[in-house]
């Protein structure tokens, strides 16, 4: 949990350091990391009725795919995607 607080106080700083710099208006919080968080918040909310080693061994992989899931649908567009793309040698 701190390391989460940490993470988000960081990200925080940054985008008002960079504001500053830019003199624009800088925007943190975007609608699929919100949906993001809330997916694995839920997936993770339910893992936590299986067993121990099955919460390790199952949960943790559906927590990550879920948040990346929503993240690469919702977070990506068609121009970001372009970016993860492989080009092909001629």
């Amino acid at each position: 949990m701190a390391l989460m607080l940490a993470l988000a106080t960081s990200s925080l700083i940054k985008s008002r350091l960079l504001a500053r710099l830019l003199n624009a208006p800088i925007g943190v919080w975007r609608s699929a990391l919100i949906l993001a968080v809330a997916a694995a918040t839920v997936v993770g909310w339910g893992v936590t009725y299986m067993p121990e080693w099955a919460e390790l061994c199952i949960g943790i992989p559906l927590i990550l795919g879920a948040y990346g899931w929503i993240i690469w649908t919702k977070g990506f567009g068609p121009e970001d995607r372009i970016l993860f793309r492989k080009e092909k040698s001629a």
